[in-house]
């Protein structure tokens, strides 16, 4: 638990030929040192972890800060405003029904699965049954090859472009106001930030899975003018949003939309992404709603366009009517 082998080999593979101690310099304080970083004494009691005790470290982009319903905000003067939680501004999102049920982190993350690995010691359908009478249940597919959250999530925070600069003084960017400090020597910053839905891939589980990048990452250093604003990673992840709610987005959310399965890979498919053109803004242009030259860390991009034959099926048609007939009776 909290070694970060994984991070420190990603730290080393992306940054490592720019600087060795990238790491070191400005990862190293998310490693776990002592048990009083997670868990609390009283007296000579040792207690459990609380949920505010684990949004110490999950926070900002981390997955976890979502579940009680707060996102980051964007790095701007004009947004230092809403809720502060640990000096940074966030936006109030729909959080996830299980905090708002009272359920802490370590329902779901035993200190004894987290020291052998595993990310969970409960999966889903260890407290819930599938109600076979809602549509989307009855279509054994969705049931085979999704994961629950992939349509429970309500929303994740997403960084499109994530700047990094080394100037060897980061003061001097702070005051502009849309930097943050790593270090002495590096600042951050962020291209375009997203928060709703999300795009889709294949975990390591073999099912689709929410995605997100991490990070794409552009990176600059003032001193060398061959580094700026040079994409040195297109890494995605699969991710579980600790934002479940009841409900999930409708049928064309995922069946017409190109972009949620980084299948659109041509500028007229690029609807979600039209206002960006990157190759003014990148030493190479990138779309990020296609998956051509880009990576996924712990899974796989989804490469079949077989999920847009089903929008041309009587079945797909029938269901679609009934599901928006049934909205449309919640309404009325």
């Amino acid at each position: 638990m909290a070694t970060r082998i994984k991070e420190k080999e990603f730290v080393k593979k992306v940054f490592g030929k720019f600087d060795r101690r990238f790491f070191q310099k400005n990862c190293a304080n998310c490693h776990v040192s002592t048990c009083l970083d997670c868990h609390t004494k009283e007296k000579n009691t040792i207690l459990r972890p609380s949920t505010l005790n684990c949004l110490k470290c999950h926070n900002g982009y981390h997955i976890g800060i979502e579940y009680i319903g707060l996102c980051l905000r964007d790095r701007s003067y004009r947004y230092k405003r809403g809720i502060v939680f640990r000096n940074k501004y966030y936006l109030k999102m729909q959080e996830d029904v299980h905090y708002k049920n009272g359920l802490s982190c370590s329902k779901c993350h035993s200190m004894k699965s987290l020291i052998s690995g595993k990310k969970s010691s409960r999966s889903c359908l260890e407290c819930h049954k599938i109600n076979t009478d809602i549509i989307e249940h009855k279509i054994s597919a969705h049931i085979k090859k999704l994961e629950c959250y992939s349509c429970h999530s309500m929303w994740v925070s997403q960084e499109y472009g994530t700047y990094i600069i080394r100037n060897y003084n980061a003061n001097v960017l702070l005051s502009k106001g849309t930097w943050d400090k790593l270090s002495i020597e590096y600042a951050r910053s962020i291209y375009y930030n997203k928060r709703d839905l999300f795009p889709l891939g294949v975990n390591r589980r073999g099912k689709i899975s929410p995605i997100r990048p991490e990070y794409i990452i552009i990176y600059s250093d003032i001193k060398k003018s061959e580094l700026q604003n040079k994409i040195i990673s297109k890494t995605w992840k699969a991710v579980s949003p600790h934002t479940i709610n009841r409900g999930a987005p409708v049928c064309n959310s995922c069946h017409m939309k190109r972009w949620r399965f980084l299948l659109a890979c041509s500028e007229e498919d690029q609807d979600e992404f039209f206002i960006f053109d990157t190759k003014k803004d990148f030493a190479e242009n990138i779309m990020f709603g296609c998956s051509k030259k880009q990576k996924i860390l712990n899974g796989s991009f989804y490469r079949s366009e077989k999920v847009f034959d089903k929008v041309k099926t009587s079945e797909f048609i029938k269901g679609y009517l009934k599901k928006w007939d049934l909205i449309l009776q919640g309404v009325n």
